[in-house]
């Protein structure tokens, strides 16, 4: 019987990242029954997360966080969801704090908010993003979890092609169109829940044709 993995990913505006890498760090910690898995990277004003775990679980975690502590964290955006993974991009929960400077950008033309441009925005942020995980997951696959930390450090120090630009995270957070992460969690538990995620963008078909590379 296969046991399918769900993956969120989602962004946010924050106002301290100490205080965001604290409180997913105790909250995971205190939760390691539940193994939860993936990566957080945290800048100065917004953060990236990727979370893998049951469905439930998932939705549990976010729920107390958001819950306990929404000042923390505002505009939360569910870039995606896919509750049928057939197995985890990372063996861990890892976070870093990320260099602003390394970011791709604020020279780039600014976006009209319209339905048009999120979704191509939101297509090229979780395109890059899968392949980003995609390259993480073979280097802990093929090397040792010492090397794997190295390789972190210098996307820390250096940046990454496939970390979104400062402007289409903002856009993003910004824009009127796009999931709330807060409402779907409300969603969950109050039952008014669509079971499959998959099919709210055409993300997916792009995300599908990623994983072939990743499955083999």
């Amino acid at each position: 019987m296969n046991t399918f993995v769900c993956r969120l990913i989602f962004c946010a505006k924050i106002a301290d990242y100490e205080n965001i890498i604290h409180l997913f760090d105790n909250l995971i910690k205190k939760n390691i029954t539940q193994h939860i898995t993936g990566l957080l990277l945290v800048y100065s004003d917004f953060m990236i997360h990727l979370i893998e775990a049951s469905e439930e679980d998932i939705f549990q975690l976010c729920r107390e966080v958001f819950t306990n502590n929404s000042s923390r964290m505002t505009n939360i955006k569910c870039l995606y969801m896919q509750n049928n993974a057939k197995k985890r991009f990372f063996k861990e929960w890892y976070f870093k704090k990320m260099k602003n400077n390394t970011l791709e950008d604020d020279k780039l033309k600014e976006l009209e908010d319209n339905f048009e441009n999120v979704s191509s925005t939101y297509e090229a942020v979780v395109g890059n993003l899968f392949k980003l995980y995609i390259k993480l997951w073979h280097k802990l696959r093929l090397g040792s979890y010492e090397n794997f930390n190295e390789y972190l450090d210098l996307i820390v120090v250096n940046g990454h092609p496939n970390i979104p630009s400062r402007r289409n995270i903002k856009f993003i957070l910004q824009s009127v169109w796009g999931y709330n992460l807060t409402t779907l969690v409300e969603n969950y538990y109050n039952l008014n829940y669509f079971s499959n995620f998959d099919d709210y963008s055409s993300v997916s078909e792009m995300i599908q044709e990623i994983n072939l590379n990743y499955n083999k």
